[in-house]
């Protein structure tokens, strides 16, 4: 049976305003769950939606929302994307807005309460390896650190090895890369950045040799010093117990013997100050680099 207009508006206002006890709200709510709503999935039109604004403004306002019913609303609400229009309408109400001290606090989330939280990397300038792989992935050689996946691992620039940099140097790196800056090239030490040959040399390193020199050759360097265990082999001491950076230096000089001046066995290790001592011996000067007998001696 279906009541005529005149009859919806009788039933309407002899409902108007009527309480409803908690035994018939759960009766209500029963029937719903059984039958289903009977317009559910049909869209209203521009003019019931206009009724509808009309008799809800403001209907909630100081309006307290139990703990079940919140969660409900927030589940409806998930992952539901606005459309432009009403981003504008809300940006629009919420322009020129006093936030309360009150209010301020209830929204305000910090540390592991903030959706955002990655773990407090940002405040102890730790990269993380999802943000900055994309960024110098493509020119650095990058890894997850073993003890943390979330932290992002590079190899020296001068010795090679792995270590953890710092947010302030990828982000010159990036700059670097982005053509903003200098080259901004990752080190893993103070002692490495000054042994490098390239270091603050975009074009050229000072006293830049057209004739290419093994010597200074990143690759091979850093080939020899992993196979020597980042280890001076003449006095012995790790990279991690030296105050002077590690070289790389040739058992006979280019000149002498060019082809095989590219070959790993042609090399050793060691610290700058035994690389001094070594080229101070017979026939192992800067001009002679003839000094095979030497290093069998310190072999």
């Amino acid at each position: 049976m279906k009541h005529s207009e005149e009859t919806k508006r009788k039933i309407s206002k002899k409902l108007k305003g009527r309480k409803l006890t908690e035994e018939h709200k759960i009766k209500l709510s029963l029937i719903k769950k059984e039958k289903g709503v009977w317009n559910k999935g049909i869209p209203h039109t521009e003019e019931t939606k206009e009724k509808i604004s009309k008799i809800c403004k403001g209907k909630n306002k100081g309006r307290i929302f139990s703990e079940d019913h919140r969660r409900n609303i927030g589940k409806s609400r998930l992952g539901k994307k606005h459309n432009e229009e009403t981003k504008l309408k809300c940006s629009m109400v919420n322009k020129g807005r006093i936030l309360s001290k009150e209010h301020k606090e209830k929204i305000k989330h910090t540390g592991n309460s903030n959706g955002a939280w990655k773990g407090g990397y940002s405040s102890k300038n730790i990269p993380l390896y999802d943000t900055y792989f994309n960024k110098i992935g493509f020119i650095e050689e990058c890894r997850r650190d073993p003890k943390d996946l979330n932290i992002l691992q590079t190899k020296c620039t001068y010795c090679g090895e792995w270590f953890n940099p710092i947010t302030t140097q990828i982000y010159e790196r990036v700059r670097a890369l982005n053509g903003t800056s200098g080259e901004g090239r990752l080190y893993c030490s103070n002692k490495c950045k000054i042994a490098c040959p390239i270091y603050k040399k975009i074009l050229y390193p000072e006293g830049y040799n057209l004739n290419p020199s093994r010597e200074v050759h990143a690759e091979l360097r850093k080939l020899r010093f992993e196979k020597d265990n980042y280890t001076c082999q003449k006095c012995f001491k790790n990279k991690s117990q030296l105050d002077v950076p590690l070289h790389c230096h040739h058992k006979e000089g280019i000149r002498w013997n060019p082809i095989e001046s590219a070959d790993i066995d042609a090399t050793i290790t060691f610290c700058s100050t035994c690389h001094l001592k070594v080229h101070q011996q017979t026939d192992c000067g800067y001009n002679d680099l003839k000094c095979k007998e030497v290093i069998k001696s310190i072999n």
